[in-house]
């Protein structure tokens, strides 16, 4: 009985949307777009609030229920995606990275693998998520994801997969090897998280492990009610807490304390004048007020801020969308230049992330500004040798002429062309198309996974605890038509910043 309820319920539905005419499909797109664009639940629909307002505003109107938001409205929402992405793959040469990495939606308790291409002009599309619930992360099964991703960029996109980009993981390395052997694909990996691992490298020193957790211990005691009321009333700023889900925060947090010392020294100041009068009056504890006088601890606190800013800068710079890998490389070879005393550290993180791999070195090598001049001689060593393995006879040429600024390469070099696209664009017109098409495949790889990571919130935005009830593919649709609509959109959302893991 409940199953004839449900078939007769919706055929009357389908009759409802065609009584409905021709003349309300635009306001219908519009308002789905709203729906998907600003992550409306669906339930809002058949409310008699939202249907008030949308009387209000143009009687005559009759908007869509939630069924058609969430079938055929969604359905058409999605194929308009695809056709706006499958344009925007076309006009970069239908050549893009693939990004790859694995995420746990605690909504709908799964692990996913989720992948993204990556065109040349930072355009991120959303392409399909596997998962991997049941099955173990080995480097053969990321291979077969891989695989179909490869697959399903080519058939909805008919886009190339040039390049594949990672997470430093040891499973994701395994991948990206042999996909290198078996997919005519170069692989490297994310330097954000490597970045973000040498951070942690450098609090492993006990000393500098002290002293963060000694400005943790005054952070957290700030960031009670009643004294961070007090801090901002005077002008101080509000108390950054480290957090592992957020890369830099530790840097964030140390920066914070010493913003905000002076400002926390009156605020314990007023509390031991109020407490004389009311001991029931809040105040830090004292082993807090305590730390805040002490000479050497802040000048502790002030040389750790010295030594992870950097990184942190870096971290950042490698998570913007414009940010290439040969860019990041550039920043990673003068990292921690002026201080002989972590260099090790710098170099043990760097051979272990394997950050100066060969393909982001080659692509730091064909980039018209930096040219690989701050490679090392063994560095520069690897990356001839592999261009001799990878490049034909004409290629080698056009590679000789390029070192030695010949030809155009000495006019392209005149003119101090910065950007990559235009220089070997115009060195593919004036007769090297191959040495130009091996060079922009290098120089399309993105510095870092970071979109993929936003897509990750975006995911968790959407198919939250309170959502819990969407399917996988009405999730993946939403997902892809929240994040593609999100792109275009100004507005800064609160949830990026301070998402369910992140708050403190």
């Amino acid at each position: 009985m409940c199953g004839t309820i449900n078939i007769v319920g919706e055929i009357k539905e389908d009759a409802n949307a065609e009584e409905r005419g021709v003349d309300n499909k635009k306001l219908d797109d519009v308002l789905a777009e709203f729906f998907y664009g600003c992550n409306i639940p669906f339930a809002v629909a058949d409310s008699i609030y939202f249907k008030n307002l949308i009387k209000a505003l143009r009687p005559s109107y009759d908007p869509p229920h939630r069924r058609l938001l969430s079938g055929k409205l969604l359905d058409e929402a999605h194929e308009k995606i695809i056709k706006r992405n499958t344009n925007l793959v076309k006009q970069m040469d239908e050549e893009a990275t693939l990004l790859v990495d694995g995420w746990q939606n605690s909504a709908s308790n799964r692990h996913n693998v989720v992948t993204m291409l990556s065109t040349a002009t930072d355009q991120k599309i959303f392409l399909e998520s596997f998962d991997f619930s049941n099955i173990r992360e080995t480097g053969s099964n990321l291979l077969e994801a891989v695989n179909e991703s490869i697959k399903i960029a080519k058939d909805r996109y008919n886009a190339t997969v040039t390049s594949i980009l990672s997470d430093n993981a040891a499973n994701m390395v395994n991948m990206g090897k042999s996909a290198q052997d078996s997919l005519n694909v170069v692989f490297s990996t994310c330097n954000a998280h490597s970045a973000n691992l040498l951070a942690g490298d450098i609090l492993k020193d006990s000393k500098r492990a002290a002293t963060m957790s000694k400005v943790m211990m005054i952070q957290k005691e700030y960031k009670k009610t009643g004294l961070e009321d007090r801090l901002l009333k005077i002008g101080g700023h509000k108390p950054v807490l480290s957090c592992a889900t957020r890369w830099t925060s530790q840097r964030d947090a140390v920066e914070s304390m010493l913003k905000n010392q002076t400002a926390m020294k009156k605020v314990a100041a007023d509390c031991d004048l109020e407490i004389l009068n009311d001991e029931r009056a809040i105040r830090p504890k004292g082993q807090v007020s305590q730390l805040l006088y002490d000479v050497e601890f802040q000048e502790e606190a002030r040389n750790l801020l010295h030594i992870l800013d950097p990184v942190a800068e870096l971290t950042n710079f490698c998570q913007k969308s414009s940010s290439s890998a040969a860019d990041a490389i550039e920043k990673w070879l003068v990292l921690f230049s002026d201080c002989p005393d972590l260099r090790d550290l710098f170099e043990n993180r760097c051979k272990k992330s394997n950050v100066f791999n060969i393909v982001t070195m080659t692509a730091n090598y064909f980039h018209p500004v930096y040219r690989g001049q701050k490679l090392t001689q063994e560095q520069l060593q690897e990356v001839k040798n592999f261009i001799f393995e990878q490049l034909d006879a004409d290629a080698l040429e056009s590679c000789r002429m390029y070192i030695k600024n010949e030809g155009p390469f000495g006019a392209l070099q005149r003119k101090q062309i910065s950007s990559t696209k235009a220089f070997w664009h115009y060195a593919a017109e004036l007769g090297h198309q191959n040495l130009s098409k091996f060079a922009l495949k290098l120089l399309k790889i993105p510095a870092s996974t970071a979109q993929l990571e936003r897509l990750f919130s975006n995911w968790g935005y959407i198919h939250n605890n309170i959502r819990n009830r969407l399917s996988v593919e009405t999730s993946k649709k939403l997902v892809d038509v929240y994040f593609t609509l999100r792109s275009a959109d100004n507005i800064t959302y609160e949830y990026e910043y301070f998402t369910s893991s992140d708050q403190n």
